[in-house]
């Protein structure tokens, strides 16, 4: 049987790796999978060019060394002021000079055309030299310069991570939504929620309440401050090792203990803290403004700013909606877990549920039941 492996394509495909611990970035959920989510990933990495603060100047290369003030390379004996010195010509005086200088003044129109043309084409040739020094591969020893967007696979369908390490992701995510707040309109068609990360780690229980103490203690500090009011909206993708309650519940006691005096508040919440578990990856970011810009849903948001201009529909509110109460603390708003949930806090009386009274039929009223 002839072998196959010899005849595909090698090299690594456009964004091919892997999300891993210990990233930043952004996460983007895509409308559109397979070729969708590479072109989702660009139309981010675009959007994120266009908001994100000019990034941090670029340090000194060994080659920038190498190059005079003109953009040419100089020579290990050569210094960059001047040219290789020569042999050193003696001139006589004698009475040639003076007999030489009327055919010089003669030509002093010819002389300063020349001397234009040349120093032009020195100009010319040390634009030529600097692109040269641009688009020329880095000298041995001098790292490849990392592009400053990188989109990353996160191994599930309709997610990408968008790599960048520096530490503007809730500030530049929230001139988006507030550029789509104002505009009504969103630059791409397949790129749905935009999620800052500013913590990744493991999926695990110990690594989640570490990562979580420190995404809060990057924002509101661990000591001291005034109280805050954070809620966690917590959603777990192809992992069944852990569950989503679970997360919520361990990241409350941990903050509990290391913080006190920020309070965990479901209804009413300043901040929201944002976990995306992701197969074995664990993303995290605390953000505000989380039901203003309908969850960091870009298409939510724009839809929702047409229908106020056109009908007076109301925009999405600060608090979150009574009909996503449990999924948005983390509880999954359904199945068991969820259900279980909201029993559990009617059972506590606290009034934010009205409970109608049980329909008696006919039978039981006859019989005074």
């Amino acid at each position: 049987m002839p072998n196959k492996n010899k005849y595909k394509r090698g090299g690594k495909k456009w964004g091919d790796s892997k999300l891993s611990p210990q990233m930043r970035g952004y996460l983007i959920t895509c409308s559109a999978t397979g070729k969708g989510e590479e072109l989702g990933a660009r139309d981010a990495i675009d959007l994120l060019q266009d908001f994100a603060p000019p990034p941090p100047p670029p340090p000194l290369s060994v080659r920038s060394e190498t190059l005079d003030a003109d953009g040419r390379e100089t020579n290990a004996g050569t210094k960059s002021g001047g040219s290789e010195a020569g042999p050193a010509v003696d001139v006589e005086d004698n009475g040639d000079c003076d007999s030489a200088s009327p055919s010089l003044g003669g030509d002093s129109s010819a002389t300063t055309t020349a001397a234009a043309e040349a120093a032009e084409e020195d100009d010319i040739e040390a634009e030529l030299a600097a692109l040269k020094a641009e688009f020329k591969k880095p000298p041995a020893g001098v790292p490849k310069a990392k592009p400053r967007f990188a989109s990353t696979a996160t191994g599930c369908r309709g997610i990408r991570f968008i790599r960048n390490n520096e530490l503007h992701h809730v500030d530049t995510v929230g001139k988006i939504m507030a550029n789509v707040l104002e505009t009504g309109e969103v630059r791409s068609r397949i790129v749905q929620r935009l999620v800052p990360v500013t913590h990744s780690c493991k999926a695990h229980m110990k690594d989640v309440g570490i990562g979580a103490k420190q995404a809060v203690a990057a924002t509101l500090g661990v000591e001291g401050g005034a109280a805050t009011r954070y809620s966690i909206m917590c959603k777990v993708r192809n992992n069944s090792s852990i569950t989503d309650r679970e997360i919520v519940d361990e990241v409350v006691r941990v903050l509990k203990e290391e913080s006190p005096q920020h309070i965990y508040d479901r209804r009413q919440p300043t901040l929201v803290l944002v976990i995306e578990v992701l197969k074995s990856v664990c993303c995290m970011a605390m953000v505000p403004n989380f039901y203003k810009y309908a969850e960091y849903n870009m298409g939510k948001l724009a839809k929702a700013k047409r229908l106020h201009d056109e009908k007076g529909a109301p925009l999405p509110g600060d608090k979150p909606p009574q009909s996503d109460r449990y999924s948005s603390s983390g509880g999954g708003g359904g199945g068991k877990g969820g259900k279980k949930r909201a029993a559990a806090d009617d059972a506590e009386g606290d009034g934010s549920r009205s409970k109608d009274p049980p329909v008696k039929s006919a039978y039981h009223i006859a019989m005074g039941f």
